[in-house]
C-alpha cells in the first residue's frame, strides 16, 4: 500500500441483509476486486459450517469466552441471532483502520445499526431478496436447519424487511437478483465513496501557479 493510500481517511462499508438473502456471498466475492479492502472477522458462538475457518470466516468462540468479552466492552456490537451470540471486535476495527485499510463489515440489521451510530461516516449497504418465494428457495437450498427453524428466519426476513423500508438511514439499497451483478453494482458504490473528497484529505499534490 502506498504512503498516500495509508494518509487517506479509512472508508468503512455495511453490509447487512435478512438471512438467506446472500450478503456473505457477495461479499466473498466483493474482497478479491479490492486489494485496500479487508473483512472485519466478527466472533461467533455457533459452530462453524462446511468450509469456514476460524479467524478467517469468524473467531469461533465459547459462550463463556463470548459473555467475557461482552463484561471487557471488546465489542463495537453484538447481539444473540437466532440462539447463537455475535459480535465485532473494536480492537479487529482499530487494527486494520491502523494499517490504513478500508473495512467490510458482513453483519445483520441490528449490528449494521450499531456500527452506524458509532461511526456515522459508514457507508450502509443492505441486501434484499426479489421475493419472499426467492428467499424461501434460497434456504431451502442451504439445507442447514429444520423446516420449523427455516420458517422462523423467513419471518423475521419479512419483519426486518418492513423496518429497512419504514427507516432512511440504509443509504443504498441492492436487489441480488444475479450473484454477479450484485457485486458488481457493491463494487461500483465503494469505487464511488473512496473517491469523495473528504476521503483523500492531506493527500493531494502541491501544485504552483507560473506566469506564461
Amino acid at each position: 500500500m502506498t504512503d498516500d493510500a495509508k494518509k487517506q481517511c479509512p472508508l468503512l462499508v455495511i453490509v447487512s441483509a435478512p438471512s438467506g438473502v446472500g450478503k456473505t456471498t457477495i461479499c466473498r466475492g466483493l474482497l478479491p476486486r479490492l486489494p485496500r479492502l479487508r473483512f472485519s472477522v466478527s466472533h461467533t458462538t455457533r459452530q462453524p459450517r462446511p468450509g469456514e475457518q476460524d479467524g478467517k470466516d469468524y473467531y469461533f468462540v465459547g459462550e463463556d469466552d463470548f459473555k467475557a468479552l461482552v463484561h471487557d466492552n471488546a465489542f463495537a456490537e453484538f447481539a444473540d441471532n437466532h440462539g447463537q451470540l455475535y459480535g465485532t471486535s473494536r480492537r479487529e476495527i482499530e487494527y486494520l483502520a491502523e494499517k490504513g485499510y478500508d473495512i467490510l463489515f458482513d453483519i445483520d440489521i441490528r449490528g449494521a445499526q450499531a456500527i452506524k451510530l458509532q461511526y456515522p461516516d459508514a457507508v450502509s449497504i443492505v441486501i434484499l431478496p426479489p421475493s419472499t418465494e426467492e428467499l424461501r428457495t434460497r434456504l431451502t437450498r442451504r439445507g442447514t436447519e429444520t423446516e420449523d427453524a427455516r420458517e422462523r428466519r423467513i419471518q423475521r426476513a419479512l419483519e426486518e424487511i418492513k423496518e429497512i423500508t419504514a427507516n432512511d438511514w440504509y443509504e443504498y439499497i441492492v436487489t441480488n437478483v444475479d450473484v454477479d451483478r450484485s457485486i458488481a453494482i457493491v463494487e461500483s458504490i465503494y469505487t464511488a465513496e473512496r473517491h469523495k473528497k473528504h476521503r483523500w484529505e492531506g493527500t493531494f499534490p502541491t501544485f504552483r501557479l507560473t506566469n506564461t
